[in-house]
């Protein structure tokens, strides 16, 4: 999610969406709502490619498809360069939305810091809201790979290392 810089290797905020059934899926305008770095409290949202349903941007079955702040993160190519308008999360407490058209499909509201995420960033989750202790590497994933039981609390954990961070492939379960 938000990384410490490295002169070695390019550590950009990046999304990862993965298609759990064995068919495309068709993301295209999928918007992407955070909160970003900063104190602000204005959403800023990215959209992927495509008007809804026209079959512009597609997740193969059983496939990643990795939105960077940048053309690649930790040695993995991006599927989408979402570094303009800047995927640039907020390291420490916030909030993501994933939407298409006017259905929520996925949210995450977390806190690593002393207060929980102001509105409307607080309401983006599902559940409780994901509470870690932060850090300079707050990568939030989703454990085991794409469990999603509707409980920020229950389906994330933060990894905080770079060394484990690997774009396209399978999150392991929590220890």
């Amino acid at each position: 999610m938000s990384f410490a810089s490295s002169a070695t290797q390019e550590r950009k905020d990046f999304i990862e969406l993965f298609n759990t059934s064995d068919r495309p899926l068709d993301i295209s305008g999928l918007r992407i709502t955070f909160r970003p770095t900063g104190s602000g409290n204005t959403p800023s949202t990215v959209t992927l490619p495509g008007a809804v349903g026209s079959g512009t941007t597609l997740i193969q079955g059983r496939g990643y498809f990795l939105v960077a702040n940048g053309a690649s993160t930790f040695g993995v190519a991006a599927d989408f360069d979402a570094a303009s308008p800047g995927l640039d999360f907020n390291n420490t407490t916030g909030g993501i939305k994933i939407e298409i058209g006017v259905t929520k499909l996925d949210g995450l509201a977390y806190q690593g810091g002393a207060a929980p995420p102001a509105s409307p960033f607080n309401d983006f989750g599902e559940g409780s809201i994901f509470t870690f202790t932060g850090g300079t590497t707050n990568d939030l994933v989703r454990t085991p790979d794409a469990t999603d039981t509707g409980d920020n609390a229950s389906d994330f954990r933060r990894n905080g290392s770079t060394n484990s961070v690997t774009p396209r492939a399978a999150n392991p379960a929590p220890p």
